[in-house]
Protein backbone atom coordinates (compact mmCIF):
# COMPACT_ATOMS: atom_id res chain seq x y z
CA UNK A 1 0.00 0.00 0.00
CA UNK A 2 1.42 3.46 -0.83
CA UNK A 3 2.66 5.73 2.09
CA UNK A 4 0.39 8.99 2.93
CA UNK A 5 1.84 11.84 2.39
CA UNK A 6 1.59 12.45 6.50
CA UNK A 7 3.85 9.56 6.43
CA UNK A 8 6.27 10.32 3.45
CA UNK A 9 7.24 13.62 5.41
CA UNK A 10 7.86 12.20 8.51
CA UNK A 11 10.40 9.82 6.39
CA UNK A 12 11.86 13.27 4.98
CA UNK A 13 12.28 15.33 8.20
CA UNK A 14 14.58 12.44 8.95
CA UNK A 15 16.93 13.42 6.20
CA UNK A 16 17.95 9.84 5.72
CA UNK A 17 18.38 7.66 3.16
CA UNK A 18 15.47 5.15 2.54
CA UNK A 19 14.61 1.42 1.48
CA UNK A 20 12.48 -0.18 -1.15
CA UNK A 21 9.93 0.23 1.76
CA UNK A 22 10.10 3.86 1.08
CA UNK A 23 10.85 4.25 4.95
CA UNK A 24 14.32 4.11 6.93
CA UNK A 25 16.05 0.69 6.45
CA UNK A 26 15.75 -1.33 9.58
CA UNK A 27 18.75 -2.10 10.08
CA UNK A 28 19.31 1.89 10.96
CA UNK A 29 15.72 2.38 12.56
CA UNK A 30 17.23 -0.13 15.29
CA UNK A 31 20.73 1.75 15.34
CA UNK A 32 18.69 5.05 15.66
CA UNK A 33 16.74 3.52 18.47
CA UNK A 34 19.14 1.79 20.20
CA UNK A 35 20.93 4.72 21.05
CA UNK A 36 17.45 6.35 22.69
CA UNK A 37 17.02 6.82 25.97
CA UNK A 38 14.50 9.82 25.44
CA UNK A 39 12.41 11.49 22.84
CA UNK A 40 13.22 14.85 23.46
CA UNK A 41 10.68 16.37 21.06
CA UNK A 42 9.33 19.94 20.09
CA UNK A 43 6.45 21.73 19.44
CA UNK A 44 8.04 23.58 15.87
CA UNK A 45 10.34 22.02 13.12
CA UNK A 46 12.56 24.79 13.36
CA UNK A 47 14.43 25.80 16.75
CA UNK A 48 16.39 29.28 17.31
CA UNK A 49 19.71 28.32 18.65
CA UNK A 50 21.87 25.03 18.03
CA UNK A 51 20.30 22.94 20.90
CA UNK A 52 16.92 23.49 19.54
CA UNK A 53 17.44 22.46 16.44
CA UNK A 54 19.73 19.79 17.52
CA UNK A 55 16.58 17.77 19.56
CA UNK A 56 14.25 18.38 16.74
CA UNK A 57 16.64 16.65 14.38
CA UNK A 58 16.78 13.97 16.76
CA UNK A 59 13.20 13.81 17.27
CA UNK A 60 12.24 13.52 13.51
CA UNK A 61 15.10 10.78 13.78
CA UNK A 62 13.74 8.59 16.50
CA UNK A 63 10.28 9.08 14.98
CA UNK A 64 11.13 7.90 11.27
CA UNK A 65 12.96 5.21 12.89
CA UNK A 66 10.03 4.07 15.03
CA UNK A 67 7.53 4.04 11.65
CA UNK A 68 10.22 2.05 9.70
CA UNK A 69 10.48 -1.33 12.02
CA UNK A 70 9.35 -4.65 10.95
CA UNK A 71 6.71 -5.59 13.57
CA UNK A 72 4.30 -4.38 15.74
CA UNK A 73 5.91 -6.21 18.73
CA UNK A 74 8.92 -4.40 17.63
CA UNK A 75 7.39 -0.94 17.91
CA UNK A 76 5.38 -1.35 21.55
CA UNK A 77 8.79 -2.83 22.97
CA UNK A 78 10.25 0.16 21.60
CA UNK A 79 7.41 2.71 22.87
CA UNK A 80 7.23 1.43 26.09
CA UNK A 81 11.03 1.92 27.09
CA UNK A 82 11.58 5.27 25.56
CA UNK A 83 11.16 8.39 28.29
CA UNK A 84 8.67 10.72 26.56
CA UNK A 85 9.72 14.68 27.37
CA UNK A 86 6.87 16.16 25.19
CA UNK A 87 4.39 14.02 22.79
CA UNK A 88 5.09 12.13 19.61
CA UNK A 89 4.21 14.32 16.71
CA UNK A 90 1.56 12.25 15.31
CA UNK A 91 -0.16 8.94 16.46
CA UNK A 92 -1.57 8.52 12.75
CA UNK A 93 1.86 7.49 11.09
CA UNK A 94 2.27 4.58 13.50
CA UNK A 95 -1.52 3.30 13.15
CA UNK A 96 -0.80 3.48 9.26
CA UNK A 97 2.26 1.25 9.99
CA UNK A 98 1.40 -0.85 12.64
CA UNK A 99 -2.79 -0.60 12.98
CA UNK A 100 -4.62 -1.34 15.92
CA UNK A 101 -1.39 -3.17 17.41
CA UNK A 102 -0.35 -0.14 19.13
CA UNK A 103 -3.63 0.71 20.87
CA UNK A 104 -1.82 -0.30 24.30
CA UNK A 105 0.67 2.70 24.16
CA UNK A 106 -2.09 5.07 22.81
CA UNK A 107 -4.18 4.20 25.69
CA UNK A 108 -1.27 3.77 28.47
CA UNK A 109 -3.14 3.69 31.69
CA UNK A 110 -6.63 5.02 32.04
CA UNK A 111 -6.55 6.09 35.64
CA UNK A 112 -10.14 7.57 36.99
CA UNK A 113 -11.52 8.26 33.51
CA UNK A 114 -7.82 10.09 31.90
CA UNK A 115 -6.21 9.00 29.25
CA UNK A 116 -2.80 9.91 29.21
CA UNK A 117 -1.20 10.97 25.34
CA UNK A 118 2.46 10.56 24.84
CA UNK A 119 1.54 11.93 21.41
CA UNK A 120 -0.52 14.09 19.45
CA UNK A 121 -3.32 13.68 16.61
CA UNK A 122 -4.59 10.19 19.11
CA UNK A 123 -7.95 11.10 18.45
CA UNK A 124 -7.83 11.06 14.63
CA UNK A 125 -5.64 7.51 15.31
CA UNK A 126 -7.89 6.47 17.47
CA UNK A 127 -10.88 6.95 14.91
CA UNK A 128 -8.36 5.41 11.77
CA UNK A 129 -8.09 1.85 14.05
CA UNK A 130 -11.53 0.95 13.53
CA UNK A 131 -11.32 -1.38 16.30
CA UNK A 132 -13.74 -2.58 19.31
CA UNK A 133 -10.68 -1.85 21.24
CA UNK A 134 -10.18 1.75 19.99
CA UNK A 135 -13.85 2.39 20.79
CA UNK A 136 -14.34 1.02 23.67
CA UNK A 137 -11.57 2.78 25.27
CA UNK A 138 -13.23 5.99 24.25
CA UNK A 139 -16.10 5.06 26.82
CA UNK A 140 -13.80 4.60 29.16
CA UNK A 141 -12.22 7.85 28.85
CA UNK A 142 -13.35 11.30 30.09
CA UNK A 143 -10.35 13.30 29.15
CA UNK A 144 -6.94 13.45 27.44
CA UNK A 145 -4.21 14.59 29.01
CA UNK A 146 -1.23 15.55 27.09
CA UNK A 147 1.53 14.88 28.61
CA UNK A 148 3.17 18.37 28.20
CA UNK A 149 -0.03 20.51 29.73
CA UNK A 150 0.08 21.16 32.89
CA UNK A 151 -1.34 18.92 35.26
CA UNK A 152 -3.80 20.77 36.89
CA UNK A 153 -5.08 21.99 33.60
CA UNK A 154 -5.93 18.38 32.02
CA UNK A 155 -9.58 18.88 30.97
CA UNK A 156 -9.07 21.03 29.07
CA UNK A 157 -11.96 22.48 26.89
CA UNK A 158 -14.67 20.68 28.59
CA UNK A 159 -18.35 20.10 27.98
CA UNK A 160 -21.24 19.42 30.20
CA UNK A 161 -23.13 16.54 29.40
CA UNK A 162 -26.73 16.66 30.24
CA UNK A 163 -27.62 13.13 30.14
CA UNK A 164 -25.48 11.71 33.10
CA UNK A 165 -25.97 14.55 35.30
CA UNK A 166 -25.60 18.08 35.78
CA UNK A 167 -21.79 17.90 37.25
CA UNK A 168 -20.63 15.55 34.26
CA UNK A 169 -17.82 17.18 32.39
CA UNK A 170 -15.93 15.38 29.57
CA UNK A 171 -13.22 16.76 27.97
CA UNK A 172 -14.66 18.06 24.04
CA UNK A 173 -11.91 15.93 22.55
CA UNK A 174 -12.96 12.76 23.99
CA UNK A 175 -16.57 13.86 22.01
CA UNK A 176 -14.95 15.05 19.42
CA UNK A 177 -12.99 11.89 18.91
CA UNK A 178 -16.20 9.54 19.38
CA UNK A 179 -17.95 11.43 16.73
CA UNK A 180 -14.78 10.79 14.54
CA UNK A 181 -14.93 7.16 15.21
CA UNK A 182 -18.96 7.09 14.98
CA UNK A 183 -18.70 8.95 11.63
CA UNK A 184 -16.11 6.23 9.86
CA UNK A 185 -17.00 3.43 11.74
CA UNK A 186 -20.47 3.25 12.61
CA UNK A 187 -21.21 -0.43 12.60
CA UNK A 188 -18.07 -1.17 14.77
CA UNK A 189 -19.17 1.46 17.38
CA UNK A 190 -23.19 -0.23 17.21
CA UNK A 191 -21.69 -4.11 18.11
CA UNK A 192 -20.00 -2.33 21.20
CA UNK A 193 -22.98 -0.41 22.12
CA UNK A 194 -25.52 -3.03 21.93
CA UNK A 195 -22.79 -5.45 24.11
CA UNK A 196 -22.85 -2.88 26.62
CA UNK A 197 -26.16 -1.43 26.66
CA UNK A 198 -27.15 -5.14 26.94
CA UNK A 199 -25.19 -5.56 29.96
CA UNK A 200 -26.43 -1.70 31.49
CA UNK A 201 -29.69 -0.94 29.80
CA UNK A 202 -29.90 2.21 32.61
CA UNK A 203 -26.69 3.94 31.38
CA UNK A 204 -27.69 7.32 30.05
CA UNK A 205 -24.36 7.96 28.13
CA UNK A 206 -25.15 4.56 25.95
CA UNK A 207 -29.01 5.72 24.98
CA UNK A 208 -27.46 9.49 24.40
CA UNK A 209 -24.88 7.44 22.06
CA UNK A 210 -27.51 4.98 20.46
CA UNK A 211 -29.10 8.29 19.24
CA UNK A 212 -25.97 9.72 18.05
CA UNK A 213 -25.55 6.67 16.24
CA UNK A 214 -28.82 5.88 14.92
CA UNK A 215 -28.42 9.74 13.43
CA UNK A 216 -25.90 8.79 11.45
CA UNK A 217 -25.73 8.22 7.71
CA UNK A 218 -22.78 5.53 6.31
CA UNK A 219 -24.14 2.33 6.80
CA UNK A 220 -27.52 2.80 8.59
CA UNK A 221 -29.20 0.26 7.66
CA UNK A 222 -26.49 -2.06 8.70
CA UNK A 223 -26.02 0.02 12.09
CA UNK A 224 -29.88 -0.37 12.45
CA UNK A 225 -29.77 -3.81 12.47
CA UNK A 226 -27.32 -4.08 15.32
CA UNK A 227 -29.62 -1.77 17.06
CA UNK A 228 -32.38 -3.50 16.29
CA UNK A 229 -33.14 -5.77 19.57
CA UNK A 230 -31.60 -2.90 21.97
CA UNK A 231 -34.60 -1.51 24.17
CA UNK A 232 -35.65 1.77 23.42
CA UNK A 233 -36.83 4.47 25.68
CA UNK A 234 -40.09 5.73 25.39
CA UNK A 235 -40.44 9.63 24.80
CA UNK A 236 -41.61 11.56 27.77
CA UNK A 237 -42.52 14.96 28.24
CA UNK A 238 -40.65 15.12 30.96
CA UNK A 239 -37.01 14.57 28.52
CA UNK A 240 -38.74 17.37 26.21
CA UNK A 241 -39.12 19.86 28.98
CA UNK A 242 -36.34 19.08 30.76
CA UNK A 243 -34.04 19.97 26.97
CA UNK A 244 -35.99 23.22 26.91
CA UNK A 245 -35.21 23.83 30.13
CA UNK A 246 -31.73 23.32 30.22
CA UNK A 247 -31.31 25.80 27.15
CA UNK A 248 -33.70 28.68 28.58
CA UNK A 249 -31.99 28.99 31.76
CA UNK A 250 -28.70 29.59 29.70
CA UNK A 251 -27.57 33.28 29.32
CA UNK A 252 -26.23 33.22 25.95
CA UNK A 253 -28.69 34.78 23.02
CA UNK A 254 -27.54 31.67 21.03
CA UNK A 255 -29.12 29.29 23.46
CA UNK A 256 -32.71 30.55 23.79
CA UNK A 257 -35.06 33.40 22.22
CA UNK A 258 -35.78 36.16 24.24
CA UNK A 259 -38.00 38.95 23.74
CA UNK A 260 -35.79 41.58 24.89
CA UNK A 261 -32.97 41.34 27.43
CA UNK A 262 -33.24 45.40 28.19
CA UNK A 263 -29.78 46.29 28.59
CA UNK A 264 -28.31 49.62 26.98
CA UNK A 265 -25.82 48.79 24.01
CA UNK A 266 -25.96 45.14 23.93
CA UNK A 267 -23.79 43.70 21.83
CA UNK A 268 -26.05 41.87 20.24
CA UNK A 269 -28.31 44.17 18.68
CA UNK A 270 -31.06 41.73 19.77
CA UNK A 271 -34.11 43.72 18.30
CA UNK A 272 -36.91 41.48 18.33
CA UNK A 273 -39.73 41.51 15.13
CA UNK A 274 -41.47 37.52 15.25
CA UNK A 275 -41.35 34.47 16.64
CA UNK A 276 -42.48 30.90 15.17
CA UNK A 277 -42.63 27.90 16.66
CA UNK A 278 -42.08 24.24 14.63
CA UNK A 279 -42.13 20.94 15.80
CA UNK A 280 -42.00 17.32 14.42
CA UNK A 281 -42.19 13.76 15.70
CA UNK A 282 -41.09 10.55 14.29
CA UNK A 283 -43.70 8.51 12.54
CA UNK A 284 -42.39 5.10 13.82
CA UNK A 285 -39.19 5.99 15.72
CA UNK A 286 -38.55 8.25 19.33
CA UNK A 287 -36.71 10.90 17.24
CA UNK A 288 -38.69 14.42 18.02
CA UNK A 289 -37.73 18.06 17.15
CA UNK A 290 -38.54 21.51 17.74
CA UNK A 291 -37.36 24.97 16.46
CA UNK A 292 -38.11 28.29 17.60
CA UNK A 293 -37.26 31.08 14.64
CA UNK A 294 -36.77 34.50 15.57
CA UNK A 295 -36.41 37.44 13.24
CA UNK A 296 -33.88 39.67 15.01
CA UNK A 297 -31.41 42.40 14.55
CA UNK A 298 -31.61 45.71 13.72
CA UNK A 299 -30.03 47.23 10.46
CA UNK A 300 -26.05 47.37 10.51
CA UNK A 301 -23.53 45.95 8.45
CA UNK A 302 -22.10 44.14 11.89
CA UNK A 303 -25.60 42.45 13.01
CA UNK A 304 -27.41 42.54 10.10
CA UNK A 305 -31.67 41.42 10.29
CA UNK A 306 -31.87 37.89 10.31
CA UNK A 307 -33.97 34.83 11.19
CA UNK A 308 -32.03 32.65 13.92
CA UNK A 309 -32.94 29.21 14.69
CA UNK A 310 -33.09 27.33 18.17
CA UNK A 311 -32.66 23.83 17.18
CA UNK A 312 -33.98 21.14 20.44
CA UNK A 313 -34.40 17.54 19.44
CA UNK A 314 -32.96 13.94 19.52
CA UNK A 315 -31.04 14.13 16.73
CA UNK A 316 -29.70 17.65 17.04
CA UNK A 317 -25.92 18.43 17.42
CA UNK A 318 -24.02 21.29 17.78
CA UNK A 319 -20.67 21.00 15.44
CA UNK A 320 -18.52 23.54 17.61
CA UNK A 321 -19.80 21.62 20.91
CA UNK A 322 -20.04 18.28 20.53
CA UNK A 323 -21.21 18.09 24.56
CA UNK A 324 -24.24 19.55 23.84
CA UNK A 325 -26.52 16.95 22.43
CA UNK A 326 -29.91 18.11 21.73
CA UNK A 327 -29.44 21.65 20.78
CA UNK A 328 -27.95 23.74 18.11
CA UNK A 329 -28.73 27.30 16.73
CA UNK A 330 -28.51 28.43 12.94
CA UNK A 331 -29.07 31.95 11.54
CA UNK A 332 -29.38 33.15 7.54
CA UNK A 333 -29.48 37.14 6.87
CA UNK A 334 -33.17 37.85 5.38
CA UNK A 335 -33.56 39.55 2.32
CA UNK A 336 -35.10 43.10 2.99
CA UNK A 337 -33.56 46.07 0.56
CA UNK A 338 -34.38 49.49 1.71
CA UNK A 339 -35.70 52.33 -0.26
CA UNK A 340 -31.70 54.05 0.79
CA UNK A 341 -28.73 53.40 2.85
CA UNK A 342 -28.45 55.71 5.89
CA UNK A 343 -25.02 57.09 6.61
CA UNK A 344 -24.19 55.23 9.40
CA UNK A 345 -20.47 55.90 10.09
CA UNK A 346 -22.03 59.86 10.49
CA UNK A 347 -24.54 58.94 12.98
CA UNK A 348 -27.18 59.32 10.12
CA UNK A 349 -30.13 57.06 10.58
CA UNK A 350 -33.61 55.87 8.56
CA UNK A 351 -36.70 58.67 8.79
CA UNK A 352 -39.93 57.31 10.76
CA UNK A 353 -41.36 58.83 8.07
CA UNK A 354 -43.09 56.31 6.04
CA UNK A 355 -45.04 58.44 3.45
CA UNK A 356 -43.71 56.99 0.33
CA UNK A 357 -41.35 54.74 1.04
CA UNK A 358 -41.00 51.54 -0.99
CA UNK A 359 -39.02 48.46 0.52
CA UNK A 360 -38.58 45.04 -1.37
CA UNK A 361 -38.29 41.84 0.11
CA UNK A 362 -39.70 37.77 -0.65
CA UNK A 363 -43.29 38.77 -1.04
CA UNK A 364 -42.15 41.55 -4.05
CA UNK A 365 -42.09 45.33 -3.26
CA UNK A 366 -44.68 47.30 -0.69
CA UNK A 367 -45.34 50.39 -0.43
CA UNK A 368 -45.50 52.06 3.09
CA UNK A 369 -46.91 55.01 4.57
CA UNK A 370 -47.61 56.95 8.09
CA UNK A 371 -51.55 55.83 7.87
CA UNK A 372 -50.55 51.95 7.72
CA UNK A 373 -48.03 52.59 11.13
CA UNK A 374 -51.22 54.78 12.60
CA UNK A 375 -54.06 51.93 11.74
CA UNK A 376 -51.90 48.76 12.83
CA UNK A 377 -49.87 50.93 16.17
CA UNK A 378 -46.78 49.87 14.74
CA UNK A 379 -45.02 52.08 17.64
CA UNK A 380 -42.25 54.68 15.59
CA UNK A 381 -39.74 55.54 17.74
CA UNK A 382 -40.04 52.70 20.16
CA UNK A 383 -37.95 48.76 20.31
CA UNK A 384 -37.36 46.08 22.26
CA UNK A 385 -33.67 47.32 22.98
CA UNK A 386 -32.10 50.61 22.69
CA UNK A 387 -29.99 49.80 20.05
CA UNK A 388 -31.12 49.85 16.57
CA UNK A 389 -32.19 52.42 13.69
CA UNK A 390 -35.56 53.14 14.28
CA UNK A 391 -36.33 54.09 10.59
CA UNK A 392 -35.33 50.40 9.70
CA UNK A 393 -37.40 48.91 12.69
CA UNK A 394 -40.72 50.54 11.28
CA UNK A 395 -40.17 49.46 8.29
CA UNK A 396 -39.53 45.82 8.67
CA UNK A 397 -43.05 45.86 11.41
CA UNK A 398 -44.90 47.86 8.28
CA UNK A 399 -43.59 44.48 5.84
CA UNK A 400 -44.32 42.06 8.13
CA UNK A 401 -47.64 43.55 8.58
CA UNK A 402 -48.29 43.56 4.91
CA UNK A 403 -46.76 40.43 4.31
CA UNK A 404 -46.61 38.33 8.04
CA UNK A 405 -45.10 34.82 6.63
CA UNK A 406 -42.85 36.60 4.31
CA UNK A 407 -39.10 35.93 5.39
CA UNK A 408 -40.15 32.47 6.69
CA UNK A 409 -38.53 29.51 4.81
CA UNK A 410 -40.58 26.47 4.03
CA UNK A 411 -41.59 24.26 6.89
CA UNK A 412 -39.97 21.13 5.64
CA UNK A 413 -36.80 22.80 4.60
CA UNK A 414 -36.53 24.00 8.79
CA UNK A 415 -37.57 20.55 9.59
CA UNK A 416 -34.94 19.07 7.59
CA UNK A 417 -32.25 20.68 10.36
CA UNK A 418 -33.79 18.34 12.93
CA UNK A 419 -32.63 15.74 11.08
CA UNK A 420 -35.64 13.30 11.73
CA UNK A 421 -35.88 10.31 9.06
CA UNK A 422 -39.50 10.52 8.84
CA UNK A 423 -40.82 13.55 10.58
CA UNK A 424 -44.51 14.29 11.49
CA UNK A 425 -45.30 18.09 11.50
CA UNK A 426 -47.28 18.47 14.89
CA UNK A 427 -46.91 22.13 15.44
CA UNK A 428 -46.44 25.50 13.27
CA UNK A 429 -47.60 28.33 14.33
CA UNK A 430 -46.18 32.26 14.85
CA UNK A 431 -48.55 32.89 17.39
CA UNK A 432 -48.53 31.26 20.67
CA UNK A 433 -47.50 32.09 24.24
CA UNK A 434 -43.92 32.31 24.72
CA UNK A 435 -41.73 31.90 27.75
CA UNK A 436 -38.41 33.62 28.08
CA UNK A 437 -36.89 31.32 30.73
CA UNK A 438 -36.19 33.78 33.69
CA UNK A 439 -37.86 36.78 35.34
CA UNK A 440 -36.20 40.08 33.91
CA UNK A 441 -37.17 42.46 36.51
CA UNK A 442 -35.73 45.64 34.39
CA UNK A 443 -38.34 45.09 31.90
CA UNK A 444 -41.98 46.21 31.51
CA UNK A 445 -43.19 42.99 30.81
CA UNK A 446 -46.33 40.77 31.88
CA UNK A 447 -44.72 38.04 34.08
CA UNK A 448 -46.81 35.61 32.47
CA UNK A 449 -44.38 34.77 30.11
CA UNK A 450 -41.42 34.62 32.49
CA UNK A 451 -40.12 30.94 34.01
CA UNK A 452 -38.93 27.92 32.28
CA UNK A 453 -41.10 25.30 29.56
CA UNK A 454 -41.76 23.44 32.16
CA UNK A 455 -44.24 25.69 33.81
CA UNK A 456 -45.40 27.03 30.48
CA UNK A 457 -48.83 25.31 30.05
CA UNK A 458 -48.04 25.92 26.28
CA UNK A 459 -45.19 23.99 26.25
CA UNK A 460 -46.16 21.47 28.72
CA UNK A 461 -48.76 20.77 25.94
CA UNK A 462 -46.70 20.94 23.24
CA UNK A 463 -44.53 18.04 25.38
CA UNK A 464 -47.76 16.39 25.39
CA UNK A 465 -48.40 16.71 21.42
CA UNK A 466 -44.97 15.42 20.25
CA UNK A 467 -45.10 12.52 22.97
CA UNK A 468 -48.46 11.18 21.76
CA UNK A 469 -48.03 11.99 18.40
CA UNK A 470 -51.56 14.67 18.51
CA UNK A 471 -51.11 17.72 17.09
CA UNK A 472 -54.81 18.86 18.75
CA UNK A 473 -53.28 18.36 22.14
CA UNK A 474 -51.32 21.49 21.20
CA UNK A 475 -52.62 24.51 23.44
CA UNK A 476 -50.73 27.63 22.01
CA UNK A 477 -52.24 29.91 24.55
CA UNK A 478 -52.96 34.10 24.67
CA UNK A 479 -50.50 34.68 21.79
CA UNK A 480 -47.42 37.16 23.24
CA UNK A 481 -45.06 37.59 20.04
CA UNK A 482 -46.52 40.19 18.49
CA UNK A 483 -43.85 42.96 18.24
CA UNK A 484 -46.05 45.96 19.99
CA UNK A 485 -45.66 43.97 22.99
CA UNK A 486 -42.21 44.18 23.16
CA UNK A 487 -41.61 47.89 21.67
CA UNK A 488 -41.13 49.68 24.79
CA UNK A 489 -37.77 51.17 24.97
CA UNK A 490 -36.72 54.58 23.10
CA UNK A 491 -34.47 53.83 20.44
CA UNK A 492 -31.01 55.79 20.86
CA UNK A 493 -29.29 55.59 17.20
Amino acid sequence: MPLSETLKQTIRYAGLATDNRGLLPIAVARKILKGTAKYPGAHVHEGEDANEKKAIAESHKIHAALVSLATPEEVLGQLARITWGLPLYDATTLVERYGAAVLPWFAGVVKNGVLEAKTYEIEPALAMTGSEAAFELLLKVRTIHFIDEPRKHGLGEVAEVPELDAKARIDVRVEGAIDQFITLHPLVAARVIARRIAAAPKDKRLEALVKRLSASRPGKAAVDKVLGSLPVEALTTNAILELLDQAAKDPSPQAWPKFATGIEDDPMTLEYHALRIIAARSKKGEDWGVVLERITGSFSPWEPARIERFLFGSNVRDPDNPGAVGLSHTEDTIDFKLDRVPDQANGESLDTNLDGVVVRGPAGTAKLSNALVKKHDLKPGLGSEYEGDPGFNLRLRAYLTLHPDAFWDATKDVVKELQIADPEVLVDTDAFCHVVGATYKRLKSSSSWHGPPSKSKTYQSLAEALVKRNKKLFVPGKSNVDVRLHAINKTKC
